[in-house]
């Protein structure tokens, strides 16, 4: 799994390829907790996971909470791939797959 950090356009994004699970928490909440910081629109992208466990669906939730809290805005960009998407849904976290006209 890789999770590719960066900021386009002045937003912070995060970027998850191949698997998301616990190992990969600690890395991804840390830069989570300094773009929040950045007072910008936090963005991620799922198109490249192929697997998500629930600590991913909890942590992407939680930023979005902790955006919304903080005003920043949170938006999931992209379209996941059917077996993420699925995942999601089946854990309860629709909203991180609906598109950001229909939140």
């Amino acid at each position: 799994m890789t999770l590719v950090l960066k900021h386009r356009e002045g937003r912070p994004s995060l970027r998850l390829k191949g698997e998301v699970d616990v190992a990969h928490a600690v890395e991804a909440k840390a830069f989570w907790v300094r773009a929040l910081a950045s007072g910008k629109e936090l963005t991620a992208k799922l198109e490249r996971a192929a697997d998500m466990d629930c600590t991913a669906f909890h942590l992407i939730h939680g930023m979005q909470l902790n955006a919304t809290i903080a005003g920043t805005g949170f938006a999931v960009e992209g379209e996941a791939p059917l077996q993420v998407s699925a995942a999601i849904t089946h854990a309860g976290y629709e909203e991180l797959t609906a598109p950001k006209a229909e939140r």
